[in-house]
């Protein structure tokens, strides 16, 4: 079993991963700082491995200036900058690193960027099909607010049928079928600007892993249970 972290940031969700098995990481991040922690931080795993470079929506070279603030890094395009950076698709980084061709987890967490990073990525996904743990944060899409929304009908096209969205907090909110184009424009509404939940983690899972939405959706009731609603 292969994962891949794309924003890995210091590696806090490989050290979690190891916590429970010994399968390989590629652990992806962007920012030279808190690159530098990462490398430092996973290098006592063995099978995880770590790159340093940007995922987007096609394969390209920009320039740009870093923006750095409250523990997480983003890009802002700037025409009049010296710094430029290269950009690789999800579909490219595949190909070269071809270990991690068969993933079975892309968990994305990029402060906007998982829209491209996952239309980037169609082609790998119709045929590796991983299940996919993403931010959905809207306000910070390029393209906005209704060009986030599209990316739930690119899923929907490559064979994924069941979003599972959770709380910004970590809580479970619902299970939808990606059908559902109602309940999905609600959950849309609900983290759009100005809006109480500032956005949403969503769990992208393939038709033909549809047991594992079983086995999830029970995790998460049993978790409730223990927990108790309002704990």
């Amino acid at each position: 079993m292969t994962v891949i972290d794309i924003g890995a940031n210091v590696g806090d969700a490989v050290a979690q991963w190891r916590s429970v098995g010994g399968f390989k990481i590629l652990a992806v991040e962007a920012d030279p700082s808190y690159y530098a922690l990462l490398e430092e931080n996973v290098r006592q795993y063995d099978g995880a491995e770590c790159e340093c470079m940007y995922v987007g929506a096609r394969d390209a070279q920009f320039a740009v200036k870093r923006d750095r603030a409250s523990g997480t890094g983003m890009l802002v395009a700037a025409e009049a900058s010296k710094e430029a950076v290269k950009i690789e698709t999800l579909d490219s980084l595949t190909k070269r690193r071809n270990m991690f061709a068969d993933a079975k987890l892309v968990k994305i967490a990029t402060d906007g960027y998982d829209t491209a990073i996952i239309e980037g990525a169609e082609r790998w996904l119709r045929t590796a099909r991983p299940p996919i743990f993403f931010e959905y944060y809207p306000a910070l899409v390029s393209s906005g607010s209704d060009g986030a929304r599209r990316l739930f009908d690119l899923l929907q096209k490559v064979g994924y049928a069941w979003l599972i969205f959770f709380e910004h907090t970590g809580s479970s909110l619902v299970s939808v079928a990606s059908i559902d184009k109602r309940l999905i424009d609600d959950l849309h509404e609900g983290v759009r600007p100005g809006r109480t939940r500032p956005y949403c983690d969503v769990c992208a899972i393939h038709f033909v892993d549809a047991g594992l939405v079983d086995r999830i959706r029970a995790g998460m009731l049993a978790a409730y249970v223990d927990v108790g609603p309002g704990a």
